[in-house]
């Protein structure tokens, strides 16, 4: 002989829920909060889509490339045992083609002057960067 417990009341004997004080059952209630989320995580996705990553149509900064190729010139005298801070100032040539003026001072008061040339155009499908140097440095 099968004994079954006695249906706790408010079950619906279709969807077999159990509903407490008239409220929908604990499962149903985290539903409105999870759609809200993800329609935010949606929003926020379409409206930072690519943010942070320049296009093939966007201008470059000169502002920025004078302050990344400054700063991979200075890991480069580092690597080499030069503790100098390098002072660049960029100016475009065409829109994709940047000639740079370096100026490195020295402790003993001597100043070294070279140009580069920084070359941009697409983002590499690899790593990214836009821009190089005439040496092969990868910028932005």
């Amino acid at each position: 002989m099968l004994i079954s417990a006695p249906r706790p009341t408010g079950t619906d004997p279709i969807s077999g829920s159990t509903k407490i004080d008239g409220r929908a059952p604990r499962s149903f209630r985290w539903v409105p909060l999870l759609s809200g989320a993800a329609v935010l995580i949606a929003v926020c996705a379409l409206a930072f889509d690519g943010f942070g990553y320049s296009t093939t149509g966007a201008q470059v900064g000169i502002a920025g490339l004078d302050h990344e190729l400054s700063g991979v010139l200075h890991e480069q005298l580092l690597a080499q045992g030069f503790d100098y801070e390098p002072s660049v100032a960029c100016d475009p040539t065409d829109a994709s083609h940047f000639t740079c003026a370096v100026t490195i001072e020295t402790p003993e008061g001597k100043t070294i002057a070279e140009t580069v040339v920084v070359t941009c155009g697409a983002p590499s499908p690899t790593t990214g960067h836009r821009c190089s140097t005439d040496s092969g440095y990868a910028l932005q």
